[in-house]
């Protein structure tokens, strides 16, 4: 027998949404743009991790293991997300020869061909 099916509360959802904003604001950008990870840091619970699925596996580490991994990178290149919400949990990020990185939602057609992941 299935559950019932439940009705989410549109207060969570905004909550959540809100969340998920606030980092990709934190982390968009043009190439040059400095980003406030304080900021970051304060949409996460302490002790928070973040983790990816890839092609080579699950990989991650904590909010300052991926600061510490991506602020160059994001900083020197830029970061532009095409789908914001979508591309956080399953996004493939890539990079193009002279543009910024973007994130855009993974679906089972992706590959990674000519992309490169970022360095979760």
């Amino acid at each position: 027998m299935l559950a019932a099916a439940v009705t989410a509360n549109a207060a969570d959802l905004a909550a959540i949404d809100q969340a998920i904003t606030g980092v990709y604001q934190v982390i968009s950008g043009p190439p040059g743009h400095k980003r406030d990870f304080d900021k970051m840091r304060s949409l996460f619970a302490p002790n928070a991790t973040l983790k990816a699925i890839g092609p080579k596996g699950l990989r991650g580490g904590s909010l300052d293991d991926y600061i510490a991994r991506n602020k160059e990178v994001l900083e020197r290149e830029g970061f532009t997300s095409a789908s914001w919400a979508a591309g956080w949990s399953c996004g493939e990020i890539s990079r193009l020869p002279g543009r910024p990185m973007t994130a855009a939602p993974q679906t089972a057609a992706s590959t990674n061909a000519g992309s490169t992941a970022s360095s979760w």
